[in-house]
């Protein structure tokens, strides 16, 4: 069956506030625009963001007796939608319904479902999930969802809520309620009870606006509500519940006074200075964190650009750009403000930077960000092992700090190292294309010009389905790279090295695959050095050293030789710069740091470690 994709128009009376930008990717369908768009490929129901403002989904799968539903037809009729295929031998009727603050999905076949099963990835990283009899709720940090069902199961993982029907019979319906709090939508279902009103401050009296109060009775949450931007919140309080913090950001509440719900808030300023990510030839994304929650907002020739929450964290596009464009914008948080330099992608003379492994050492780290910033790039990519600890936002502080040199005025592309554990701090951090996997991030590719980008975790064992899913999107990339000049795949683990006692990494699979379709260059981080092999027609390139401790297994007396190895030093901090020339591209590893004796010897710095030239695919 070809691959179906069609734009869904669903509109709905407009709500007093506006959410959209939730779930951002760059590269796909905007969901901001005034009628509220969703687009169904493959089956699959993605970014739902109807006129109400919010981001409801960032796809909705359907699966009758373990086989995925693929559509045949559609009809459309004022806010609903009418779908008509088949989930393996069975023939299926979907009708999608929105009111405006619920949708219905309802599923029907002529045959017994024996069982049918909802993958719902909602547009939300960390949720807090209560689970009811017949009601099931979501709370994330800008939009809670309450799904009206009985007779099922359901569990959260990898970024989607999974809604498990057994016996299923011939139809059955899903009801999703979407509102930003659980408080309202307990009213939208006519659940709610009598309300309380608090005011949230912090420990100087001042409104603290955007937080979710979480109220609990029992050690059971109860329900949770949205401070507004003038700190004020209703929730259907009872008498010896007590309060937490959804997202606390380091926060925690000192004391419920009255009526009076009081904030200890750690410091003020920015936490993550502003950064870019996900650029594009005509945008490009500024994110950052403060320790406060405000506003914010991207200020660039005269026009200002929101992402229309009040958070600690936002991720802001600017849009009308040209291929190439450089320009000073400024970037406000409440009362603070801060300018960057918006990069968007050039399609030619191309200048990129390499480099990985920045854990542990800061200070190092902001050596090689200071030296990467002089060279003017397009973008950076990053081979993983970001920091020490994903889990961690004190980890995430320290990667940015040090980041703050250099990703001011150049986007990264990173990919996941070990060290990052699948973090969802990982994928709220950086905005990438939408591939596979977690949060559909996991894995993505993206193209600058004529060099074709592929971005994989190696951290996914083999055999398992993840890896078969992920293998399976690898060839298909490959597949659509062939008419591109130049293929780079970049991952954290290595194939390939000659330092001693280090674990077999070689995925035979994807060794072959980049074979058979000609990869021009595969990138690596993990070990602490910088190592070079040519294999089989494909360059393979190992670069750690952006920060972390450094390795010295390659000066070791058991260290090997692999046939086909091109070059390799240790104790280098280092970076790789890559210039699009004519006839293909020119590779130069360049030094920052070497580390002799317990000191690192700085007057190496620009020292050229490595150089190799690779010619366009033909």
């Amino acid at each position: 069956m070809k691959k179906l994709i069609f734009l869904l128009v669903i509109t709905a009376a407009l709500t007093s506030f506006s959410l959209s930008g939730i779930c951002p990717f760059p590269g796909d369908i905007t969901l901001k625009s005034s009628g509220g768009i969703a687009e169904f490929r493959g089956g699959t129901l993605v970014d739902l963001a109807p006129k109400s403002g919010f981001d409801i989904l960032r796809n909705l799968e359907i699966v009758v007796n373990r086989k995925k539903f693929v559509p045949s037809e559609w009809r459309l009729s004022g806010s609903s939608m009418r779908v008509t295929g088949a989930a393996g031998r069975f023939q299926v009727e979907v009708l999608y319904k929105w009111d405006g603050k619920r949708l219905d999905v309802s599923v029907a076949s002529k045959d017994h479902m024996s069982d049918v099963r909802f993958l719902v990835a909602l547009c939300d990283f960390e949720p807090l999930i209560v689970r009811g009899m017949n009601y099931h709720f979501v709370q994330g940090r800008h939009t809670a969802y309450g799904f009206e069902l009985k007779r099922s199961r359901s569990f959260f993982m990898g970024g989607r809520f999974i809604i498990m029907y057994r016996n299923a019979g011939k139809s059955l319906t899903l009801k999703i309620y979407v509102d930003r709090d659980l408080e309202s939508v307990k009213k939208d279902m006519g659940l709610s009870s009598e309300e309380k009103e608090f005011s949230v401050i912090d420990q100087y009296g001042k409104p603290l606006p955007g937080v979710v109060v979480v109220e609990s009775s029992n050690g059971k949450v109860v329900s949770a509500a949205q401070a507004d931007e003038n700190g004020k919140l209703e929730i259907s309080y009872k008498g010896g519940a007590s309060f937490s913090l959804l997202w606390g950001e380091d926060y925690e509440i000192e004391k419920v006074s009255g009526s009076k719900i009081v904030v200890k808030v750690p410091k003020s300023g920015w936490r993550w200075d502003p950064y870019l990510s996900g650029a594009d030839y005509n945008g490009v994304w500024v994110a950052f964190r403060t320790w406060r929650p405000t506003k914010g907002m991207v200020v660039y020739k005269g026009r200002k650009f929101s992402d229309s929450v009040i958070d600690t964290f936002h991720n802001i596009e600017v849009t009308g750009m040209k291929p190439g464009e450089l320009g000073k914008a400024l970037v406000k948080a409440g009362n603070l403000e801060r300018y960057v330099y918006l990069k968007t992608l050039k399609r030619k003379d191309i200048k990129f930077l390499v480099y990985g492994d920045t854990r542990t050492n800061e200070d190092w780290h902001e050596m090689v960000c200071k030296s990467m910033e002089k060279e003017n790039a397009d973008f950076i990519i990053h081979t993983g092992d970001l920091v020490e600890s994903g889990d961690l936002k004190r980890d995430w502080d320290k990667f940015f700090e040090a980041g703050k040199y250099v990703y001011f005025n150049t986007p990264i592309f990173p990919t996941l190292g070990n060290h990052e554990r699948n973090s969802p701090l990982y994928y709220q951090a950086f905005t990438l294309r939408r591939g596979g996997g977690d949060f559909d991030k996991r894995w993505y590719s993206y193209t600058v010009g004529d060099i074709y980008f592929i971005v994989l975790d190696s951290n996914v064992s083999e055999g398992s389905s993840v890896y078969k899913s992920e293998t399976e999107w690898l060839e298909r990339e490959l597949k659509k790279a062939q008419s591109y000049k130049f293929i780079v795949v970049y991952f954290h683990h290595p194939f390939f090295t000659n330092s001693p006692n280090r674990e077999p990494t070689l995925k035979e699979e994807w060794k072959k695959l980049f074979e058979k379709y000609r990869v021009s260059v595969v990138f690596n981080g993990h070990i602490h050095h910088y190592e070079r092999f040519l294999i089989n027609g494909v360059m393979y390139v190992t670069t750690g050293g952006g920060g972390a401790p450094l390795g010295f297994g390659l000066l070791s007396s058991r260290r090997t030789h692999i046939k086909g190895t091109k070059a390799g030093v240790a104790g280098y901090l280092h970076y790789v710069v890559a210039q699009v020339e004519k006839g293909g591209v020119k590779f130069t590893v360049k030094a920052v740091a070497k580390y002799n004796w317990g000191k690192l010897d700085t007057s190496v710095k620009g020292k050229v470690i490595d150089e190799f030239f690779i010619p366009f695919r033909k």
